[in-house]
């Protein structure tokens, strides 16, 4: 172990290393400012009263719908990936249509490439605390059911709808890895995407009921998130 960068060798006469961050450039830094969110806390931390142990949930479930027009990413977290006794929700909408159609009326010039470095996409964020054992069953065994399906392996066809940038992701946590799977519009897994699509209503469904607060949260996030 070095307390010092690790040596790249490239066969070149030098090297500069630059640290890359947001581009500030119009769509382009909401649409990265939107990955960076979309990649979520490292942690949440829960406190249900003043007296009460800190609690860490990390995450081990994420479904993402990304598209042109609006995207929305459903997380959860949880203080373990079989036995969830304490879960929350993180929830991200953004209306990217919206946004683009606002960018576009503000522009001083007819140029797409505006240069706004403290611009941020217009996101619906919230974390949701869950304190009904029904909420937490529920989403449970849809995540069980899930990973049957994981465990039999999934199934990615064809189909004859032309590619737009759109796509659909999934992400489990377990203790031994993760799985992990993107695909776009132009392909399709029927079976994992009809159970993605109830687990959207059911956090809809959850997210929108009145819920118990805690005393204190805490949302660890990481650099990555150095906007």
């Amino acid at each position: 172990m070095k307390n010092i960068r690790p040596h790249i060798e490239v066969n070149a006469s030098s090297i500069d290393y630059k640290k890359i961050g947001t581009r500030n450039f119009g769509m382009l830094r909401l649409d990265d400012c939107f990955d960076q969110y979309l990649y979520g806390p490292e942690f949440i931390d829960l406190l249900y009263s003043q007296d009460a142990d800190r609690i860490r949930l990390d995450e081990i479930f994420k479904v993402v719908f990304g598209g042109n027009d609006y995207s929305s990413c459903y997380g959860i977290f949880a203080n373990d990936e079989h036995d969830q006794n304490d879960m929350a929700i993180y929830q991200i909408e953004w209306n990217r249509k919206a946004d683009l159609e606002a960018l576009k009326s503000d522009y001083i010039n007819k140029y797409k490439m505006a240069y706004i470095p403290d611009l941020y996409p217009e996101l619906d964020i919230k974390i949701t605390v869950l304190r009904d054992i029904n909420d937490i069953d529920l989403l449970a065994q849809k995540i069980k059911k899930i990973d049957c399906i994981l465990d039999s392996g999934i199934k990615i066809s064809a189909n004859n709808i032309k590619n737009d940038g759109s796509y659909k992701y999934l992400l489990r946590r377990y203790y031994w890895g993760k799985v992990e799977i993107s695909w776009s519009r132009n392909r399709q897994s029927m079976e994992v995407e009809n159970e993605m699509d109830e687990f959207r209503e059911i956090i809809a469904r959850i997210a929108h009921k009145n819920h118990t607060e805690v005393n204190k949260c805490i949302i660890g996030y990481s650099d990555r998130m150095g906007l």
